[in-house]
Order: C-alpha cells, then sequence, then structure tokens
C-alpha cells in the first residue's frame, strides 16, 4: 500500500440529551507515486429512544470523492445507511 506523506483527520462531536452527531474528516496530501492528493468526509447521527432502542442515520463519504491508496484501487463512494439498533 501506498502511504500519504501527510494525514490529517478531524472531528466534530455532539453530544445532548439523547442526540449524538459525529462528522469526521481525512485528507491525504503529498501523495507519492502520482496519486492525487484526496478528502472525504463521513457523517453519523443517532437517537436513543430509551436504554433499549436507538435510531441511527450514517453517511461515508457523504462528498462521493473519488480516492486510492494504492494506484488502480479505489476506496468506496458514497454509502448511507438508516437503521434501529433493539436490545431485548
Amino acid at each position: 500500500w501506498v502511504t500519504p506523506g501527510n494525514t490529517f483527520h478531524i472531528g466534530l462531536h455532539f453530544a445532548k440529551g439523547n442526540w449524538k452527531a459525529n462528522l469526521a474528516g481525512t485528507i491525504a496530501t503529498n501523495m507519492r507515486y502520482d496519486l492525487s492528493n484526496f478528502k472525504f468526509f463521513d457523517f453519523n447521527t443517532s437517537y436513543d429512544f430509551n436504554d433499549n432502542v436507538t435510531l441511527y442515520f450514517l453517511a461515508n463519504n457523504f462528498t462521493n470523492a473519488k480516492y486510492s491508496y494504492r494506484n488502480g484501487f479505489f476506496g468506496s463512494g458514497k454509502f448511507f445507511q438508516i437503521g434501529l439498533n433493539c436490545k431485548f
């Protein structure tokens, strides 16, 4: 695998009451072997209805950035998911 010259991870985290949210970003610069620099961002949020039921939403690479750590092998595009976690 090719390692970027510089990789930066940034994040914002929020929690209030039953809500939680996170925004995370990855920025890679000074790529070796002529690969392009890249940046992508992920977001997730959840709401706890009670101790046993949580609704969640996530968006990975929501900017649909095209990125590669290795020439010819690209990372996944945008991905969205919504779900419900239940404990019994």
